[in-house]
């Protein structure tokens, strides 16, 4: 804190612990260069490396671990806690990234949740949405839930439910839909999906036939004019 301003009421604890810090009263720095030069940090707690180092707008947050919210601008009133855990992230106020690498570089996705390693990594355009799980989430997801281990990843739905490991990986422009279980619409291809679903462990190397939906109705899903259910009934769809 040797050159901060308007810092009262603030701990610094370590090298260069907010060391031109300005607007930062009623704060908490700790570890290497935590909140270094950051700008409207007050009411907020950096702890470790390069914690919210150069951070602007980043008031009543919390960003722990190495690098966490380093360069994160108007993040205020937000928690990152992880290794580089939003790292360059940009207009994701009131949001929780929890693990490593999670947020980091995301924009613009305000009140979100993601939790786990690689969560949200990346996204942007993504707000009010929930990404738990290791490389969950994509961008252009708002209004999403992904829940598992690449639940999401690259898929660009918004609206949508993904729930299980990789459910929805790859799956591109599926808004408004719902998919359930192991590897669920992994990689299917978009004009088969286009939006409106509800598929539960659809599967691998079937050829469907599917409708549009551009009415608004929920599209169906047909193989042999049965709708499939069970352990990758219909992944990687052929159209």
């Amino acid at each position: 804190g040797y050159g901060a301003t308007n810092a009262k009421y603030s701990t610094f604890l370590g090298d260069s612990t907010g060391y031109i810090a300005s607007n930062a009263e009623h704060s908490f720095f700790a570890g290497l260069r935590a909140g270094n030069s950051v700008v409207n940090g007050y009411n907020s707690i950096f702890i470790g490396r390069d914690a919210g180092n150069t951070a602007t707008n980043s008031f009543s947050s919390v960003f722990i671990g190495d690098k966490a919210g380093q360069g994160a601008g108007d993040t205020y009133e937000s928690i990152f806690a992880g290794k580089q855990s939003g790292y360059t992230s940009s207009g994701n106020d009131n949001s929780i990234f929890i693990g490593a690498y999670s947020g980091w570089n995301s924009s613009n996705s305000p009140y979100s949740n993601w939790l786990g390693h690689n969560a949200g990594y990346g996204a942007a355009s993504s707000p009010y949405s929930n990404f738990f799980g290791d490389g969950a989430g994509s961008s252009q997801a708002e209004h999403s839930n992904f829940f598992g281990n690449g639940a999401g990843n690259g898929s660009y739905s918004s609206n949508s439910n993904f729930f299980g490991y990789r459910a929805g990986y790859g799956q591109f422009d599926s808004d408004y839909s719902t998919f359930i279980g192991l590897s669920t619409g992994e990689h299917s291809l978009g004009r088969a999906l286009k939006m409106n679903n509800i598929i539960i462990d659809i599967c691998r190397n079937h050829d469907v036939n599917y409708i549009y939906s551009y009415d608004g109705h929920p599209n169906k899903i047909i193989y042999n004019n049965v709708l499939e259910f069970g352990f990758k009934a219909n992944d990687m769809m052929k159209t």
